[in-house]
């Protein structure tokens, strides 16, 4: 996750983006995606997943390099200046807001009932992204720290509580949840998740801070 100035253009990219020229300002988007009509990943709205070109970043340089190469379809123009919308908050945005807004956008309808279970940096973004983009109707966070409780209700959370009376909390307020989301990733979490829902809902699993999940297929 990286922004920058643009310091020069390659020959063709004036006449195929005429909103890039030397001094925009730029967020990176690291998947690097080739956004091509071939590319399945990328006509199925799965960017994240295109492999055509090397990830920005990982391997290759990207975050703490001086100066850096990237295609031009990669280079997002921010609609600021460094001064307004500073460099530390702009790259961000490429992750740990561009992360949860790809995982509920393919996920959560308007009118739903979110669950966003683990609200750290990216989980609080999800909060807030629910109900902003995703016209969700209710987003309970939930959260073993009172801390991101509290922040959760800030980033415009209907229903807070700690994991350990999610289930208790639910059936108190009769709340349905239709769209569970995964920050954390254990198989504690993930079954918790699992829980929560209604029949026939969806949980969407973005942390992976253990090892493989079991899953019973019944």
């Amino acid at each position: 996750m990286f922004e920058g100035i643009i310091v020069a253009l390659g020959s063709a990219v004036s006449d195929e983006y005429p909103q890039l020229s030397k001094g925009t300002y730029v967020a990176v988007y690291a998947p690097n995606a080739c956004l091509k009509p071939p590319c399945v990943a990328c006509v199925s709205g799965r960017t994240n997943l295109c492999r055509v070109h090397p990830t920005l970043g990982l391997g290759n340089d990207g975050s703490w390099a001086p100066y850096v190469a990237v295609r031009a379809a990669s280079a997002i123009p921010i609609p600021a200046d460094p001064q307004t919308l500073l460099p530390a908050v702009a790259a961000i945005a490429t992750d740990a807001v561009v992360t949860p807004y790809h995982a509920l956008r393919t996920s959560v309808k308007e009118g739903q009932t979110v669950l966003c279970l683990g609200t750290g940096g990216v989980g609080l973004n999800a909060v807030a992204i629910a109900k902003s983009c995703c016209g969700a109707s209710s987003v309970v966070a939930c959260d073993v720290r009172e801390s991101s409780r509290t922040q959760a209700m800030d980033a415009g959370a209907d229903h807070v509580t700690h994991p350990d009376d999610l289930l208790k909390y639910l059936a108190e307020k009769n709340i349905f949840v239709d769209v569970a989301i995964d920050f954390v990733g254990t198989q504690t979490t993930f079954e918790l998740c699992f829980a929560a829902l209604r029949p026939g809902g969806t949980i969407n699993l973005i942390g992976f801070a253990g090892p493989p999940l079991q899953v019973n297929p019944l």
